[in-house]
Protein backbone atom coordinates (compact mmCIF):
# COMPACT_ATOMS: atom_id res chain seq x y z
CA UNK A 1 0.00 0.00 0.00
CA UNK A 2 1.45 3.02 -1.14
CA UNK A 3 1.44 6.31 1.33
CA UNK A 4 -1.23 7.61 -1.06
CA UNK A 5 -3.46 5.06 -0.31
CA UNK A 6 -3.57 5.40 3.15
CA UNK A 7 -6.68 5.34 4.80
CA UNK A 8 -7.69 6.16 8.48
CA UNK A 9 -8.85 3.09 10.34
CA UNK A 10 -7.61 -0.65 10.27
CA UNK A 11 -7.40 -2.77 7.10
CA UNK A 12 -8.97 -5.55 8.69
CA UNK A 13 -12.28 -6.61 10.19
CA UNK A 14 -12.52 -7.51 14.12
CA UNK A 15 -12.65 -11.09 13.68
CA UNK A 16 -9.18 -10.87 11.67
CA UNK A 17 -8.18 -9.16 14.70
CA UNK A 18 -9.00 -11.46 17.35
CA UNK A 19 -7.19 -14.26 15.28
CA UNK A 20 -3.80 -12.04 15.11
CA UNK A 21 -4.36 -11.13 18.89
CA UNK A 22 -4.34 -15.33 19.66
CA UNK A 23 -1.49 -16.15 17.39
CA UNK A 24 1.01 -13.60 18.75
CA UNK A 25 0.22 -14.91 22.29
CA UNK A 26 0.65 -18.59 20.98
CA UNK A 27 2.10 -18.45 17.48
CA UNK A 28 1.73 -22.60 16.93
CA UNK A 29 -0.93 -23.08 19.03
CA UNK A 30 -3.32 -25.68 16.33
CA UNK A 31 -6.08 -24.49 14.74
CA UNK A 32 -8.69 -26.04 16.49
CA UNK A 33 -7.52 -24.27 19.52
CA UNK A 34 -7.23 -21.18 17.67
CA UNK A 35 -10.86 -21.84 16.51
CA UNK A 36 -12.10 -22.33 19.75
CA UNK A 37 -10.98 -18.86 21.14
CA UNK A 38 -12.81 -17.34 18.54
CA UNK A 39 -16.38 -19.02 17.96
CA UNK A 40 -15.49 -20.04 14.27
CA UNK A 41 -14.29 -23.42 12.34
CA UNK A 42 -10.46 -24.09 12.49
CA UNK A 43 -10.76 -23.97 8.83
CA UNK A 44 -11.85 -20.46 9.23
CA UNK A 45 -9.17 -19.63 11.51
CA UNK A 46 -6.59 -21.01 8.73
CA UNK A 47 -8.22 -19.87 5.92
CA UNK A 48 -8.13 -16.15 7.33
CA UNK A 49 -4.83 -16.70 8.54
CA UNK A 50 -3.66 -17.58 5.23
CA UNK A 51 -5.43 -15.01 3.22
CA UNK A 52 -3.58 -12.47 5.40
CA UNK A 53 -0.39 -13.76 4.63
CA UNK A 54 -0.89 -14.31 1.18
CA UNK A 55 -1.88 -10.89 0.99
CA UNK A 56 1.28 -9.73 2.63
CA UNK A 57 -0.31 -8.37 5.52
CA UNK A 58 1.06 -10.58 8.22
CA UNK A 59 4.00 -12.85 8.99
CA UNK A 60 4.36 -15.21 11.76
CA UNK A 61 7.96 -15.41 12.90
CA UNK A 62 9.94 -17.24 15.22
CA UNK A 63 11.22 -14.23 17.90
CA UNK A 64 15.04 -14.19 18.81
CA UNK A 65 17.32 -12.36 20.36
CA UNK A 66 20.53 -11.87 18.57
CA UNK A 67 23.05 -10.47 21.20
CA UNK A 68 22.17 -13.78 23.34
CA UNK A 69 22.73 -16.09 20.36
CA UNK A 70 26.25 -14.63 20.82
CA UNK A 71 26.40 -14.49 16.93
CA UNK A 72 25.62 -11.25 16.32
CA UNK A 73 25.97 -7.42 17.53
CA UNK A 74 22.91 -5.10 16.67
CA UNK A 75 23.06 -1.38 15.92
CA UNK A 76 21.52 1.53 14.46
CA UNK A 77 22.77 3.16 11.85
CA UNK A 78 21.73 7.09 9.96
CA UNK A 79 22.97 7.85 6.55
CA UNK A 80 23.34 11.17 5.46
CA UNK A 81 24.43 12.75 1.88
CA UNK A 82 22.55 13.00 -1.56
CA UNK A 83 22.03 9.52 -2.28
CA UNK A 84 20.98 8.31 1.12
CA UNK A 85 17.28 7.86 0.59
CA UNK A 86 17.74 7.21 -3.57
CA UNK A 87 16.01 4.10 -4.72
CA UNK A 88 19.83 2.95 -5.59
CA UNK A 89 21.08 2.57 -2.26
CA UNK A 90 17.92 1.70 -0.40
CA UNK A 91 17.63 -1.59 -2.74
CA UNK A 92 21.23 -2.38 -2.09
CA UNK A 93 20.84 -2.04 1.59
CA UNK A 94 17.53 -4.00 1.32
CA UNK A 95 19.21 -6.79 -0.37
CA UNK A 96 21.86 -7.49 2.78
CA UNK A 97 22.34 -10.25 4.33
CA UNK A 98 23.41 -7.98 7.85
CA UNK A 99 20.63 -5.55 7.54
CA UNK A 100 17.45 -6.46 9.68
CA UNK A 101 15.44 -3.35 9.16
CA UNK A 102 15.56 -0.27 6.63
CA UNK A 103 13.67 2.62 6.05
CA UNK A 104 13.45 6.16 4.53
CA UNK A 105 12.96 9.02 6.75
CA UNK A 106 12.56 12.52 6.85
CA UNK A 107 14.35 14.83 9.50
CA UNK A 108 17.87 15.49 9.66
CA UNK A 109 18.91 12.21 7.58
CA UNK A 110 18.02 10.13 4.64
CA UNK A 111 17.56 6.53 5.90
CA UNK A 112 17.82 4.32 9.18
CA UNK A 113 19.06 0.66 9.00
CA UNK A 114 19.97 -2.21 11.68
CA UNK A 115 22.64 -3.60 11.42
CA UNK A 116 23.28 -7.45 12.54
CA UNK A 117 27.31 -7.83 12.26
CA UNK A 118 29.60 -10.49 14.02
CA UNK A 119 31.31 -7.55 16.21
CA UNK A 120 31.99 -3.63 16.20
CA UNK A 121 35.46 -4.16 13.79
CA UNK A 122 33.44 -5.69 11.59
CA UNK A 123 30.84 -3.08 11.46
CA UNK A 124 33.19 -0.18 11.01
CA UNK A 125 34.79 -2.09 8.16
CA UNK A 126 31.38 -2.60 6.44
CA UNK A 127 29.68 0.93 6.84
CA UNK A 128 33.38 2.16 5.73
CA UNK A 129 32.84 0.69 2.17
CA UNK A 130 29.58 1.55 1.69
CA UNK A 131 29.71 5.22 2.18
CA UNK A 132 32.64 4.86 -0.21
CA UNK A 133 30.51 3.57 -2.72
CA UNK A 134 27.88 5.40 -2.05
CA UNK A 135 28.93 8.54 -1.09
CA UNK A 136 26.68 8.70 1.76
CA UNK A 137 27.67 9.79 5.42
CA UNK A 138 26.80 7.29 8.84
CA UNK A 139 26.65 7.80 11.84
CA UNK A 140 26.25 4.67 14.56
CA UNK A 141 24.37 3.93 17.44
CA UNK A 142 25.53 -0.03 18.57
CA UNK A 143 22.81 -1.37 21.05
CA UNK A 144 23.81 -1.81 24.39
CA UNK A 145 20.47 -2.56 25.61
CA UNK A 146 17.07 -3.87 24.27
CA UNK A 147 13.99 -2.52 26.54
CA UNK A 148 11.13 -3.85 23.79
CA UNK A 149 11.70 -5.67 20.95
CA UNK A 150 9.54 -3.98 17.49
CA UNK A 151 9.10 -8.10 16.82
CA UNK A 152 7.04 -8.17 20.15
CA UNK A 153 4.97 -5.32 19.31
CA UNK A 154 1.08 -5.34 18.60
CA UNK A 155 -1.38 -2.94 20.15
CA UNK A 156 -3.42 -4.17 23.19
CA UNK A 157 -3.08 -7.58 22.23
CA UNK A 158 -0.88 -9.33 25.20
CA UNK A 159 0.93 -7.53 27.90
CA UNK A 160 4.13 -5.60 26.98
CA UNK A 161 6.97 -7.26 27.19
CA UNK A 162 10.26 -5.09 29.04
CA UNK A 163 13.54 -5.85 29.20
CA UNK A 164 14.27 -4.37 32.91
CA UNK A 165 16.82 -6.94 33.67
CA UNK A 166 19.69 -5.44 36.28
CA UNK A 167 22.33 -7.96 34.42
CA UNK A 168 22.66 -9.66 30.85
CA UNK A 169 21.31 -13.35 30.40
CA UNK A 170 24.41 -15.56 29.28
CA UNK A 171 25.26 -15.79 26.01
CA UNK A 172 24.10 -19.34 24.36
CA UNK A 173 26.11 -21.19 21.78
CA UNK A 174 23.21 -22.53 19.77
CA UNK A 175 24.50 -26.04 17.97
CA UNK A 176 24.53 -26.65 14.25
CA UNK A 177 21.01 -27.96 14.63
CA UNK A 178 19.55 -25.57 16.94
CA UNK A 179 20.76 -22.73 14.01
CA UNK A 180 18.98 -24.51 11.29
CA UNK A 181 15.69 -25.09 13.15
CA UNK A 182 16.17 -21.21 14.30
CA UNK A 183 16.76 -20.23 10.53
CA UNK A 184 13.48 -21.77 9.56
CA UNK A 185 11.11 -20.47 12.12
CA UNK A 186 12.44 -17.16 12.01
CA UNK A 187 11.23 -17.11 8.74
CA UNK A 188 7.93 -18.48 9.38
CA UNK A 189 6.94 -19.41 13.03
CA UNK A 190 4.54 -22.30 11.67
CA UNK A 191 7.29 -24.32 10.17
CA UNK A 192 5.95 -27.83 10.39
CA UNK A 193 7.95 -30.46 12.62
CA UNK A 194 8.22 -32.84 9.00
CA UNK A 195 9.92 -30.34 7.49
CA UNK A 196 12.37 -29.22 11.01
CA UNK A 197 13.32 -32.68 11.07
CA UNK A 198 14.39 -33.60 7.83
CA UNK A 199 16.06 -30.01 7.30
CA UNK A 200 18.36 -31.31 10.26
CA UNK A 201 18.50 -34.92 9.52
CA UNK A 202 16.69 -36.37 12.58
CA UNK A 203 13.34 -37.62 13.97
CA UNK A 204 10.61 -35.25 14.50
CA UNK A 205 10.54 -35.55 18.43
CA UNK A 206 14.17 -34.57 18.21
CA UNK A 207 13.16 -31.17 15.96
CA UNK A 208 10.28 -30.80 18.88
CA UNK A 209 12.89 -31.00 21.60
CA UNK A 210 15.45 -28.73 19.93
CA UNK A 211 12.41 -26.07 19.37
CA UNK A 212 11.37 -26.86 23.32
CA UNK A 213 14.62 -26.30 23.86
CA UNK A 214 15.12 -23.04 22.80
CA UNK A 215 11.75 -21.66 24.02
CA UNK A 216 12.71 -22.84 27.97
CA UNK A 217 16.19 -20.70 27.12
CA UNK A 218 14.05 -17.72 26.12
CA UNK A 219 16.32 -17.86 22.78
CA UNK A 220 12.65 -18.26 20.75
CA UNK A 221 9.40 -17.39 21.13
CA UNK A 222 6.66 -16.93 18.16
CA UNK A 223 4.88 -13.40 17.33
CA UNK A 224 2.88 -11.88 14.43
CA UNK A 225 4.61 -9.33 12.41
CA UNK A 226 2.18 -6.83 11.21
CA UNK A 227 2.99 -3.75 9.26
CA UNK A 228 1.21 -0.70 11.44
CA UNK A 229 -0.86 0.98 8.79
CA UNK A 230 -3.05 -2.80 8.41
CA UNK A 231 -3.91 -2.33 11.88
CA UNK A 232 -4.37 1.85 11.73
CA UNK A 233 -1.32 3.26 12.40
CA UNK A 234 -0.24 5.11 9.90
CA UNK A 235 2.17 7.45 11.66
CA UNK A 236 5.34 5.70 12.57
CA UNK A 237 8.58 7.73 13.54
CA UNK A 238 12.33 7.90 15.21
CA UNK A 239 12.95 9.03 18.61
CA UNK A 240 16.86 9.79 19.24
CA UNK A 241 17.25 11.23 22.66
CA UNK A 242 20.31 11.84 24.88
CA UNK A 243 18.84 11.02 28.57
CA UNK A 244 20.92 11.63 31.35
CA UNK A 245 22.97 8.38 32.16
CA UNK A 246 21.68 7.92 35.41
CA UNK A 247 18.23 8.21 34.76
CA UNK A 248 18.56 6.27 31.50
CA UNK A 249 16.91 2.76 32.72
CA UNK A 250 14.38 4.28 34.41
CA UNK A 251 13.35 6.57 31.42
CA UNK A 252 13.65 3.70 28.83
CA UNK A 253 11.47 1.43 31.23
CA UNK A 254 8.95 4.07 31.52
CA UNK A 255 9.18 4.83 27.79
CA UNK A 256 8.91 0.83 26.74
CA UNK A 257 5.52 0.32 28.32
CA UNK A 258 4.08 3.70 26.29
CA UNK A 259 1.16 2.35 24.30
CA UNK A 260 2.79 4.14 20.86
CA UNK A 261 6.58 2.15 21.64
CA UNK A 262 7.56 -0.46 18.61
CA UNK A 263 10.96 -0.66 19.32
CA UNK A 264 13.38 0.91 22.28
CA UNK A 265 17.34 0.52 22.88
CA UNK A 266 19.97 2.05 25.02
CA UNK A 267 22.56 2.78 22.74
CA UNK A 268 26.51 3.61 22.54
CA UNK A 269 27.01 7.26 20.73
CA UNK A 270 25.73 10.92 20.38
CA UNK A 271 22.35 9.57 21.61
CA UNK A 272 21.68 6.97 24.38
CA UNK A 273 17.98 5.95 23.58
CA UNK A 274 16.76 5.22 20.31
CA UNK A 275 13.04 4.61 19.72
CA UNK A 276 10.75 3.46 16.82
CA UNK A 277 7.11 5.00 17.86
CA UNK A 278 3.59 4.21 16.01
CA UNK A 279 0.74 6.38 16.32
CA UNK A 280 -2.46 6.06 14.81
CA UNK A 281 -2.05 9.78 12.65
CA UNK A 282 0.32 12.20 12.34
CA UNK A 283 -0.94 15.21 13.98
CA UNK A 284 -0.96 12.65 17.55
CA UNK A 285 2.49 13.06 17.25
CA UNK A 286 2.56 16.91 18.49
CA UNK A 287 0.88 15.12 21.59
CA UNK A 288 3.38 12.52 21.90
CA UNK A 289 5.94 15.04 21.89
CA UNK A 290 4.53 17.31 24.53
CA UNK A 291 2.52 15.22 26.67
CA UNK A 292 4.76 11.89 26.94
CA UNK A 293 8.65 13.02 25.64
CA UNK A 294 7.92 16.61 27.23
CA UNK A 295 7.10 15.23 30.82
CA UNK A 296 9.73 12.67 31.14
CA UNK A 297 12.70 13.88 33.38
CA UNK A 298 15.64 13.48 32.88
CA UNK A 299 15.35 13.76 28.51
CA UNK A 300 18.21 16.79 27.66
CA UNK A 301 17.57 16.70 24.00
CA UNK A 302 14.88 15.17 21.48
CA UNK A 303 15.91 14.43 17.93
CA UNK A 304 12.50 13.47 15.54
CA UNK A 305 12.52 11.47 12.22
CA UNK A 306 9.10 10.68 10.36
CA UNK A 307 9.49 7.31 8.43
CA UNK A 308 8.16 7.64 5.01
CA UNK A 309 8.61 4.15 3.51
CA UNK A 310 9.53 0.66 5.03
CA UNK A 311 12.01 -1.69 3.14
CA UNK A 312 12.32 -3.97 5.85
CA UNK A 313 11.65 -5.27 8.82
CA UNK A 314 12.89 -8.09 10.82
CA UNK A 315 14.69 -9.66 7.47
CA UNK A 316 11.23 -9.13 6.05
CA UNK A 317 11.14 -7.37 2.49
CA UNK A 318 8.11 -5.07 2.03
CA UNK A 319 6.82 -3.75 -0.88
CA UNK A 320 4.31 -0.62 -0.85
CA UNK A 321 3.20 -1.54 2.62
CA UNK A 322 3.04 -5.45 2.21
CA UNK A 323 5.98 -8.22 2.60
CA UNK A 324 7.29 -9.71 -0.15
CA UNK A 325 7.52 -13.25 -0.51
CA UNK A 326 11.37 -12.58 -1.74
CA UNK A 327 12.90 -14.06 1.17
CA UNK A 328 15.99 -12.28 2.70
CA UNK A 329 19.37 -14.08 3.87
CA UNK A 330 20.46 -13.64 7.62
CA UNK A 331 24.16 -13.36 7.86
CA UNK A 332 23.87 -14.16 11.76
CA UNK A 333 22.77 -17.86 11.14
CA UNK A 334 25.09 -18.46 7.82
Amino acid sequence: MGSAERQSGPLIDETDAALIRVLHSDGRAPWPKVASELGCSPSTARRRFEAMHSAGMLRLIGRTDVARLGLGVPAMVQFTGARAGEPEFLEAMRTRADVRFLAAVVGSVGSVAEFVVPDAAALQERIGRLSAEFDVAAEVFVVMHTYTSGQDWLPEAVERRVDARSRELPLAHPTPAERVVLEMLIRNGRTSLPELAAAIGKSENTARRTMDSLRERELLDFRVLIEPAVLGFNAEFWVWLEVEPSQLAEVGEELARNRGTKYLAATAGRNNLVGQIVLPEHPDMYGYVTGVLGQIEGVRRVEIMIQTRTYKRVWNMVVDGRYSAQASRMEFLE
